[in-house]
């Protein structure tokens, strides 16, 4: 798509860059919320750098100085000449309205990018190798990514409070807003999920963080909670069985083993209804994005609400620029979490698993820490609470025994506090309860 079929107002780019050339307020008010690509024309886009590398120089800017500062970089008819910076006011009312300009380069800017977001897609599409629902979600991100004005995003303590429903809403109790926890344990010290949250359930491979993470989901879904499941590591089959397993309290083996007796499959098939009726949602698509992620979140919204979203596990799902190694990927993937997080209002529960060192440090009895978490320096910074599944080691002659002792830590709460508490999981239903000891 070329220039000249783009959405434009030139005579506004004109005006625009004649106001800020004016000094003053009107230099300090627009130089710092235009960018290059408010304007079309490249000439225009060299004056406002030129503009811009006077101003940080000198801190101020005029027409006679701009006209030097061309000179001694490049030429002066690489910004049209300086005939071409006098006519900038030419049919310029007399009374200036840069704010009213700049909305017009602003509404142009974001038709230009929703054309060229469109012809980026369209362009793939074309090409055949690409999945519908990839380009889907890259459309999805891509017109959410519309640029808008800079500046405007400082608030009063007074326009927040009135965004969020006045001084009740605000100061309201935990249980009113976000997703309560319900496994007693852990609501010592989290009593809530809440919205825009982003927490990461920590431990080693086979350690229990999906088996904690499905009494989670049951547990928000007898609120009323909608919860949306992605499972990078299992089928959606595997997900219902071991959550209807867990709901029925019938052992995983007595399925596999198909010994589970006639009262036993009755309960598995209310089970399976309760997760049908309760409202939990499942995705095992492994090759889904997180833009692609949020984009299901956004379409399943449209049917319902949704109040939870779970991911498992973080660093099974793709992401990353061309060229980034793996550690740069996921830093981004859980960047790209909190960001969705907080866009969609939505508590998010994100399983991750340990490093090896830090797999051997729980064997050995030590507690890992944060920076034990695989591959990322970045996630423990992003999450607003990280919760830790530490396995005890069994006592002498106590090994066979289904009922485990583990340890559950909260190692980061931002506003919160952090603790830990003993916790017991039986292995024949998958559950964790609490120890009563």
């Amino acid at each position: 798509m070329t220039e000249d079929v783009l959405p434009a107002d030139l005579e506004c780019e004109r005006f625009v860059l004649h106001c800020v050339l004016e000094g003053g307020e009107s230099t300090e008010g627009l130089l710092p919320r235009l960018t290059p690509d408010h304007f079309v024309l490249d000439f225009h886009r060299r004056i406002l750098e030129a503009v811009r590398a006077v101003y940080e120089r000198d801190g101020k800017v005029d027409r006679i100085m701009l006209a030097r500062y061309a000179m001694d970089h490049g030429g002066i008819e690489a910004i049209g000449g300086l005939r071409y910076l006098t006519e900038l006011a030419e049919g310029l009312p007399r009374l200036l309205n840069s704010e009213g300009y700049l909305a017009i380069l602003e509404k142009k800017r974001g038709l230009r990018h929703i054309l060229q977001t469109a012809e980026q897609i369209k362009f793939r599409a074309m090409n055949g190798t690409e999945e519908p629902t990839k380009l889907v979600a890259d459309l999805q991100a891509g017109l959410e990514a519309i640029p808008t004005a800079s500046g405007g995003w400082l608030k009063s303590a007074q326009e927040i409070v009135n965004e969020v429903g006045g001084l009740d809403a605000l100061f309201a109790e935990a249980s009113t807003e976000g997703v309560r926890v319900l496994f007693p344990p852990l609501a010592q010290i989290v009593p809530t999920f809440r919205p825009g949250q982003v927490i990461t359930l920590g431990g080693g491979t086979g350690g229990g963080k999906s088996s904690l993470a499905r009494q989670i989901t049951i547990d928000a879904a007898r609120q009323g909670v909608g919860v949306a499941v992605f499972s990078m590591e299992m089928s959606g089959a595997e997900v219902v069985r071991a959550m209807a397993c867990s709901i029925a309290e019938v052992s995983g083996r007595k399925i596999q083993q198909g010994t589970a007796s006639e009262t036993e499959r009755h309960a598995l098939a209310r089970a399976v209804a309760e997760i049908e009726k309760a409202g939990i949602y499942l995705c095992d698509n492994s090759a889904l994005t997180v833009d692609a992620i949020r984009g299901e979140v956004k379409a399943l919204q449209k049917r319902r609400s949704i109040g939870l979203i779970v991911l498992d596990y973080l660093q099974l799902i793709p992401g990353g620029a061309k060229g980034q190694n793996r550690t740069e990927a996921v830093d981004a993937i859980s960047r790209s979490i909190k960001r969705m997080a907080m866009a969609l209002r939505v508590p998010v529960l994100s399983l991750a698993q340990w490093s090896n060192k830090g797999s051997e440090a729980a064997s050995e009895g030590q507690e890992p820490g944060l920076h034990h978490i695989r591959e990322s320096g970045a996630i423990a910074q992003d999450s607003d609470i990280v919760l830790f599944i530490v396995a005890k080691r069994a006592e002498p002659g106590n090994v066979s025994n289904p009922v485990k002792a583990f340890k559950l830590a909260v190692k980061k709460h931002r506003g919160g506090p952090v603790g830990a508490v003993d916790i017991l999981f039986d292995s024949r239903v998958t559950m964790f309860r609490e120890n009563a000891a």
